[in-house]
């Protein structure tokens, strides 16, 4: 609406909209740490990220990142991977914006090392870079049962073979 010097008001102008273009990423986090915790899990970590990785013209408060919408948290079982959706385990719905970001990977296997690395995504989407792997594994204190029905066979040559059922529990 437009006002004159009278105070005379002009009826209202037609709506214009506009969508605003994302044109910043979140940092990478840091201070990624994996550790073995209870058994079969890793417990996970970092540093929240505060700020975009540029500034953003025009916004006096930039670098500061005030639409994170949490993390990806991705897993291998190497070191050299890239992370996507086939190795990503956690994302923002259940990796929310918390002063103190952690995670616990529960679907592991006991005595196998994985690689993790995590990325910052904002609410347009946009995914920071993710940062280096960090790796753990847990660790079993429940020993194996021992193997049944163990036999003991004698050949003429002189040679043995011995046989049992394999374990499954």
């Amino acid at each position: 609406q437009a006002l004159d010097a009278a105070g005379n008001q002009s009826s209202s102008s037609s709506v214009a909209h506009r969508m605003t273009q994302n044109t910043n990423t979140p940092l990478t986090p840091t201070g990624l740490s994996a550790s073995t915790g209870p058994q079969g899990t890793v417990e996970l970590g970092w540093a929240a990220v505060t700020e975009n990785a540029e500034a953003t013209p025009g916004d006096p408060q930039s670098p500061l990142l005030r639409e994170l919408a949490g993390y990806r948290m991705y897993r291998a079982e190497t070191h050299r991977f890239h992370p996507g959706e086939g190795n990503r385990i956690a994302d923002e719905g259940n990796l929310p914006v918390l002063p103190e970001p952690v995670l616990v990977d529960n679907r592991i296997v006991n005595c196998r090392w994985y690689y993790y690395k995590v990325t910052a995504v904002d609410s347009c989407g946009a995914e920071s870079e993710p940062t280096a792997s960090a790796m753990a594994r847990s660790f079993s204190a429940i020993r194996p049962l021992p193997p049944a029905d163990v036999e003991s066979f004698y050949h003429m040559l002189g040679w043995k073979r011995v046989a049992w059922s394999p374990v499954q529990e």
